[in-house]
């Protein structure tokens, strides 16, 4: 779409954080000036103490499955040359 309207303006990506680099690196393909705001953020205070090292979390293991679930998309996106 943005191809096809021949955009040169400034754009404002808003997206995840963990999509940004796939969506900024589709919009510096077509030439088209981004600025991107991040919608959220996946950190936390670290905490460094024996439980936090020895005790599984759950949200830790969420987190590796939405990282794993953004590489695999960003490798078909090179592979499918979106970006």
């Amino acid at each position: 779409i943005i191809k096809d309207l021949n955009v040169t303006d400034t754009c404002l990506l808003i997206t995840s954080a963990l999509h940004m680099r796939r969506g900024m690196q589709c919009f510096e393909k077509l030439n088209v000036p981004v600025k991107a705001f991040s919608t959220d953020r996946y950190t936390a205070m670290r905490e460094f103490n024996i439980e936090m090292c020895l005790m599984p979390s759950a949200f830790v293991l969420l987190a590796w499955d939405i990282l794993m679930h953004e590489w695999i998309g960003f490798i078909a996106y090179k592979a499918m040359q979106y970006c």
